[in-house]
């Protein structure tokens, strides 16, 4: 049963992180810090901690869990979007964060199976 929400939510963090370096095949080279808009000890945060545990034996580099809760996810998305596009910081949301995100304008490119975010700016 925890299939559906643990696949959603590695989803929503491969589509919110940044994009990965030109040199993939040896990615990560240092730790990769995760914002998440929940607040700690909650069941959405205990989920994040989750993927960055499995994140982080899959890539044989820490993964931090940065928690920013406030502002309806604004903060931590916010945080996310300003990240230089390194692949070093990933964002992990859920659809209402996202929802929330709607005036924002991102593009986004395709990299075999993976989207990467290559640039993200607001509509004026």
């Amino acid at each position: 049963m925890i299939r559906g929400p643990l696949a959603a939510a590695v989803a929503a963090a491969c589509l919110l992180g940044g994009a990965l370096p030109a040199h993939a095949e040896t990615f990560p080279a240092k730790p990769v810090r995760l914002l998440s808009p929940f607040p700690a000890g909650s069941g959405p945060d205990a989920v994040s901690r989750l993927i960055g545990d499995r994140l982080g034996r899959d890539w044989n580099q820490p993964v931090i869990v940065d928690a920013r809760p406030g502002g309806n996810g604004f903060i931590a998305m916010e945080a996310t979007r300003r990240s230089p596009a390194t692949g070093y910081e990933l964002g992990i949301a859920d659809v209402g964060h996202l929802a929330s995100q709607r005036g924002r304008r991102v593009r986004w490119q395709r990299q075999g199976r993976r989207m990467l975010r290559t640039t993200c700016s607001h509509r004026r």
